[in-house]
């Protein structure tokens, strides 16, 4: 379990709880390790990482309380830990969703479909990843990808290549959208 550290705040004459490392640190870990975030870039990840840090510094007690769970859960999915992953996922994304932090659900929600994907579970894993992408962020482009991916892997092509052609229409200026675009001709 991550250590709890208590930050002051003189000039906003307050006491701030904090757990562990920073979710933004988070982020960025999970950008070099894992190539995770992959259409955001690291302005993207700069603005989501002080959004989160003003959204824990100013927001209330539920936005607050979401976003330790989030950054709870990234790291027990990290470590290996699935069952206190999936229960912080869970509560993650239900109190971001219900504060309209829909930047960081989307996070929670993708965290939840690496999850169903390694119990073995395609189609929850595609469900996470379909409603991850209806949500307005920065990680949609993962979420179509984790979508395409896991419909081709249950043998759903057409489906998967309507994912790969929703990314080149909402994301026409996309890195990735010549390697989309070769990978649709080959089908």
């Amino acid at each position: 379990m991550p250590q709890v550290k208590e930050k002051v705040f003189p000039a906003a004459g307050r006491r701030q709880t904090a757990v562990g490392p920073s979710v933004g640190a988070h982020l960025l870990r999970l950008l070099q390790q894992r190539r995770s975030l992959t259409g955001l870039g690291v302005g993207g990840i700069l603005g989501l990482a002080l959004g989160t840090f003003l959204l824990v510094f100013l927001g209330g007690p539920q936005q607050k309380r979401g976003v330790r769970e989030l950054q709870t859960g990234i790291h027990a999915l990290k470590t290996g830990d699935a069952a206190f992953a999936l229960s912080q996922l869970e509560l993650a994304e239900r109190h971001l969703t219900e504060n309209r932090e829909t930047h960081l659900a989307q996070l929670a929600r993708i965290g939840l479909g690496q999850l169903a994907e390694q119990k073995g579970d395609l189609a929850a894993a595609r469900q996470q990843y379909e409603s991850s992408a209806e949500l307005e962020g920065p990680a949609t482009i993962e979420a179509l990808l984790a979508a395409a991916r896991v419909a081709a892997l249950m043998g759903e092509e057409d489906i998967s290549s309507s994912y790969y052609q929703r990314l080149l229409e909402q994301y026409p200026d996309s890195p990735l959208g010549e390697i989309i675009r070769q990978k649709l001709e080959e089908r």
